[in-house]
């Protein structure tokens, strides 16, 4: 019998865990660290901006390759190359604000370079799970990743700026460039009693030589291939992509301007992220807890009823009724993420999970800057409440679209 917890009996899995949720800890530390030095010295949302899309761009643009890198390479090494450059970059940044050397276009490229690993580390992460643990605790493990995830953006940001009030944000980088090489030494652990037990690396002959350009079309072709040939992930990849474009702007954009327009209150928009953070929780543990089936409508239901909470929201600025509405948020956007992940790990083979997962990503993921300016201006131009409206109705619209194949209603 499954249970939320049962993944940890695989002591590689353990490792990764462990040692991930301690380097998510240091990323709300960093990321609070991070906003509070650039607004603090360059007094310019811009530049924040800047920092932000400097770190989003190369991870986009180079997902697909990162996906085929993570099959071809062990992915746990991966990671733990990753963790450690990190680590050093953050501590680089420690160094130089200590003597008063960190200036602002230092931290554009450290950001840029942070997007980069980024692009190579998500899919290796994503596909390394199934590697260690067995079917049958895929779905605690994934669940326990959201959960880890979760707690860390509620304790995060609350000890970040703690360590802020200490000891300045050089305190704060210093903590997390420490985080990631304790995430390394659990990397290190997990990769050693991988090795000894049922995890070996794969070096089939193909993946010994230098890839060409030609090879690496290649590998993504066959990613692509393997897509295609299940329709329930080219389809929901494309509804995801479309949908996105409608409904991320709103929920990342117009929902803080809706927060303080409408509401007046600063206060409830804090208590809003953590009725989502709940909602999550709550999902990862239910979601890790039990074995599910006819996860395609399980998909498609909390799909649709994801995008329609925004347009809840947007009718309805009643706190209660907000607050409610953001812990089903967090639970819709949850559980349909769990139940995604779990059908991919379960049905790629795990030889091009890299590949399919940055697919996955990509498609999905590469309108939402778009998104993000559309929401801006149309949230001045219409108003934040109709944005939320008419974003999660035209998002609920589109995502309803995969109710018609069969291969989205008989995924189980």
């Amino acid at each position: 019998m499954p249970t939320s917890f049962s993944s940890l009996r695989q002591r590689s899995f353990r490792y990764l865990w462990i040692g991930q949720t301690i380097s998510r800890f240091g990323d709300r530390i960093y990321e609070i660290a991070l906003a509070w030095y650039i607004l603090s010295r360059t007094h310019s949302p811009t530049a924040m901006g800047a920092v932000l899309i400097a770190s989003f761009l190369p991870t986009i643009v180079l997902l697909l390759i990162g996906g085929v890198v993570a099959d071809r390479l062990p992915r746990l090494a991966i990671m733990l190359a990753s963790d450690l450059a990190r680590g050093l970059l953050v501590l680089a940044m420690t160094i130089l604000l200590w003597i008063n050397l960190l200036s602002f276009w230092v931290i554009l490229s450290i950001a840029f370079c942070f997007g980069v690993m980024d692009a190579f580390f998500g899919p290796a992460y994503s596909a390394v799970v199934p590697e260690i643990v067995p079917t049958s605790a895929l779905a605690s493990a994934n669940a326990l990743r959201v959960l880890s995830g979760r707690a860390m953006a509620i304790l995060g940001p609350t000890l970040g700026a703690g360590l802020i009030a200490v000891g300045g944000t050089r305190m704060a980088f210093a903590v997390n460039s420490l985080t990631f090489f304790f995430s390394a030494i659990c990397l290190t652990l997990a990769i050693a009693r991988a090795a000894s037990t049922s995890w070996r690396p794969r070096t089939p002959e193909r993946e010994s030589r230098a890839m060409s350009i030609t090879a690496f079309l290649h590998a993504l072709h066959e990613g692509g291939v393997t897509v295609r040939t299940l329709p329930w992930i080219w389809i929901t990849i494309i509804l995801a992509g479309v949908a996105n474009l409608f409904g991320s702007g709103a929920a990342s954009v117009a929902l803080p301007f809706y927060v303080e327009q409408t509401l007046h209150s600063p206060l409830l928009y804090g208590w809003l992220t953590a009725a989502t953070a709940a909602g999550s929780i709550t999902a990862a543990i239910w979601y890790g807890g039990r074995t599910w089936r006819h996860r395609g409508p399980l998909i498609y239901s909390f799909f649709m009823a994801n995008f329609l909470v925004l347009s809840a929201i947007g009718a309805f600025p009643i706190p209660p009724v907000i607050l409610g509405a953001m812990f089903l948020y967090g639970l819709c956007e949850t559980m349909l993420g769990l139940a995604w992940m779990t059908a991919l790990q379960e049905y790629v083979p795990n030889e091009q999970m890299g590949r399919v997962t940055s697919l996955d990503q990509f498609g999905s993921y590469v309108g939402i800057p778009l998104s993000y300016a559309l929401g801006g201006v149309l949230t001045s131009f219409s108003g934040s409440s109709a944005v939320l409206l008419w974003s999660g109705l035209l998002a609920t619209g589109t995502v309803s679209l995969g109710w018609l194949s069969r291969s989205v209603r008989q995924l189980d």
